[in-house]
């Protein structure tokens, strides 16, 4: 195996990143809070957050054999080791936008946030969540349009908080042969 598989994902997610940020950026008319301060692609399972007030957009890849097939071989015979025999290659990819927004402060007096608050940040995480989802199916499809990938599939969005602020997470795998 030569090093083109990793460096062909490494561009792959780095360009998914940067489409994901510009469509945040060219939708923050229709009610987005647009690009995030920072824009990170890290290995591993999460992105650091820094705990910025401007936002974050973060990809977290992890490489592996997806999914390998035959290592080793089973048969009728006991087990026949055949080398190595993988499928195609691929990553995981976590992206994950955080903001602060997402998570309404409390009240000055302790009090929870008001319905309001919390309905508002509801709402954009919701449309920012669309974008994001959006922006990554398209910018995948592009890439796959142009060889530069060979398959790709779309996960679903989980919701989380971090501390003060909340956070959308949207998983995917890119593949090549």
């Amino acid at each position: 195996m030569t090093v083109l598989g990793p460096l062909t994902f490494f561009a792959s997610v780095t360009g998914v990143a940067e489409c994901v940020a510009q469509s945040l950026e060219d939708h923050e008319i229709d009610g987005t809070l647009g690009r995030p301060g920072r824009v990170v692609v890290v290995p591993g399972r999460e992105v650091p957050w820094d705990g910025c007030k401007c936002g974050q957009l973060g990809f977290a890849f992890q490489h592996g054999p997806y999914p390998v097939r035959t290592f080793p071989l089973e048969s009728s015979q006991g087990t026949e080791s055949t080398g190595c025999q993988l499928g195609s290659l691929g990553v995981q990819v976590t992206a994950s936008l955080i903001r602060c927004e997402y998570h309404p402060a409390m009240a000055v007096n302790g009090a929870p946030p008001s319905e309001e608050a919390q309905t508002a940040a509801a709402r954009l995480q919701q449309i920012e969540q669309f974008y994001m989802r959006a922006a990554i199916t398209c910018c995948l499809s592009d890439q796959r349009r142009n060889n530069l990938i060979d398959d790709y599939r779309v996960g679903s969005a989980d919701y989380d908080v971090n501390g003060d602020c909340g956070q959308v997470s949207i998983v995917f795998w890119i593949g090549v042969d």
